[in-house]
Formats: C-alpha cells, structure tokens, sequence
C-alpha cells in the first residue's frame, strides 16, 4: 500500500506483541502477523495509539524484570465508560413543541442530538459526577423499516420476496413514509411517529476512582499475547448522580413534559443495574498523572520508566466526564505532535 508523504511508511497486519527496551530506552517494537511472520521495528520514539482497553492490556504483558512503566500499580486500574440508560419516561403536553426541541437535527452531513447536561454549579451543589442526557425515541425505525423493504424490493423488481402481508402493511403506513421524508429533506428533523414512547437517556460519568479494572487471564490469542479480563462496575455514587439529575430534570421541564422516575432507579433495586448499557467509551486503565507513583503517563503522554515512549490513547484520561471521547484524544494527538515537534 503506498503512501503520498516520503516520511510515511505504513505497514498493515503487523501486530505489536512487545516492546524491546534497553535500561530507559524503548529500542524496538516486535511485530508478528496471524501467520507467524515476524519484524522489529526500530526508532527514536514511539508513539503507541491503541484502543483504550487495548492499550492497558499491550503494556500488561508479562516481561522479565517487571513493568517499569507500572510502579504506581495502576496500570489497568480506574478503567471508565459512560453508563447510558433510561432513567425516566417522558410524557409531554404538547407532542409537537417538544419535537421541535429534541428531534435529533441533520445539519451538512452531520447528525445532532439536542442534549441537556447539569451545569457546573448544580454539580458542585449536588456533589454529583459530571452528567448529560439526550431524549430516546423507541422503536421509531420498526414500522417505518419493515415497509420501506417492502418499497425497496418493488423498485428492485424482487416480487418474491413481496407478500400479500407486505403490501397491505406498506399500504397502511405509506403516509408515515411520506411524513418521514418531508421531515427528513425539507425540515433536516429526524421523524418519529406520534405513537413511540419517549425516555430520558442518560449519559452518566464514572468515578475517576472506579473499581472497574482490566487485567489478563492465563489464556493467549493467536498472536501470543495474553488474553483481557475485564471487569466494569457501576458505583452507587454513580447511581445517586442518575437520580440527583432525573430529579432536577424532572422540575427543569416541567412546563415541557411530565417526567416519570423510573422506580428500580429511584427505590435502589439491582434490577436497574441490569438496565444499564456502557457507551462503548472505553476510557481510562493508563492515568496520566504528574508524578509515576499516582499514574503510568506523565502530563506530556510519555510512557513513565522510559524516555522516548509515548501513549496517545483515551486510557490515559485520568477522568471520563460524560461527552464521547474521541476529540479530546484528537486534542491529545495534536498536542503530542507538538511537544514532539517542540523537542527536535
């Protein structure tokens, strides 16, 4: 695969399965395809970008003489994801008004989701962690997909897969279908049928101190590399935050919707647990931090232990708040760039 910069070579299926080092020096990173093939590459630094549990699990890896990089013994712990779940379902007074509030907006290629989040100082007031919510719309694609297959396979001249049952359905919701273009290309609003519930979808930060951790097992991979094991955990602080903020919500748009606590969350049942998804944000396990006793990467990413080994990764936010993390790792990367550049 070529590429236009000289500087730039890449190399695909090349998986890293060790860092060489040498006394405080990373001198080589060894690399190994699904076949077996093997390589070091050498450099003067090295930047590792992985995921954010992948990057705990690559500098977990047992090795002679221990970890250098891992004196705080942190490494794989305070592991962080956003909780998302419904905490509340959503009655409004009047349907239309609050579409045109919290129906997401298509706006130049891009999809927006109207979000509310508690303002700095009812945090601080409330003691909570940081917190947001968007409004969840459920199952508003059932309907209107089934029929729109149905649409579709016509245009395609695929008859035999069109039954009797399709067409009488598609029949029946061929105003939905109009309604949802005109909502989609003349208003830029996403459409939801008048008849779906509505709840208040929470995205929830975890305590910079979790209790949720990564660590190996004793089985490998095809590579060789040690398997993870992962435990993630919801604390009840975190929980007291989902109900702090359903009750301000709860007051805050009461002129908008009648908002309904969901009762396991509110009476401290394990049954809400189960209703608990993480974001897929995973965040955290690699604490950046200003000394190598309270974390495993200093504040300029550089991997503690060694002197030209860098980590450019969410594992290393030292705490989470609740927006999706893929631009402040953008923001960590230029920076890095910077410092790098800085230091020629």
């Amino acid at each position: 695969m070529k590429t236009t910069h000289p500087n730039i070579h890449l190399w695909l299926h090349a998986s890293a399965v060790e860092l060489i080092t040498e006394g405080s020096n990373a001198t080589g990173v060894r690399c190994r395809t699904l076949t077996g093939v093997e390589a070091v590459f050498r450099a003067h630094r090295y930047i590792f970008a992985l995921g954010g549990i992948e990057s705990s699990r690559f500098f977990l890896q047992p090795r002679p003489g221990g970890l250098p990089w891992n004196r705080s013994g942190l490494l794989g712990r305070h592991f962080q994801d956003h909780i998302d779940c419904n905490a509340a379902a959503i009655h409004p007074h009047d349907l239309h008004q609050f579409h045109e509030l919290f129906d997401p907006i298509f706006a130049h290629g891009f999809k927006y989701l109207p979000k509310l989040r508690l303002p700095p100082q009812l945090q601080a007031q409330h003691g909570t962690l940081s917190i947001g919510s968007t409004m969840s719309f459920e199952d508003t694609g059932k309907v209107r997909m089934q029929a729109k297959h149905t649409v579709r396979n016509l245009l395609r001249g695929r008859f035999r897969d069109v039954t009797q049952e399709n067409l009488r359905h598609t029949a029946k919701h061929i105003p939905m279908l109009f309604n949802q273009i005109w909502r989609y290309k003349v208003q830029r609003r996403a459409y939801a049928p008048s008849e779906v519930r509505i709840f208040l979808r929470i995205h929830c930060e975890q305590e910079p101190t979790s209790c949720s951790s990564i660590t190996l097992t004793d089985r490998r991979d095809p590579l060789g590399l040690l398997r993870v094991r992962f435990d993630w955990q919801i604390s009840e602080r975190e929980l007291e935050t989902i109900r702090q903020y359903v009750l301000i919500a709860e007051r805050s748009l009461s002129s908008v919707a009648r908002i309904i606590p969901d009762e396991d969350l509110m009476s401290g049942s394990p049954k809400f647990l189960a209703r608990c998804d993480d974001s897929n944000h995973h965040m955290g396990g690699m604490r950046m931090s200003t000394s190598d006793a309270t974390g495993v990467v200093d504040t300029n990413l550089r991997l503690y232990g060694l002197t030209n080994t860098y980590v450019c990764s969410s594992a290393v936010f030292p705490c989470s708040g609740f927006s999706n993390p893929t631009h402040t790792v953008l923001a960590l990367a230029v920076r890095l760039s910077d410092h790098l550049d800085q230091a020629e």
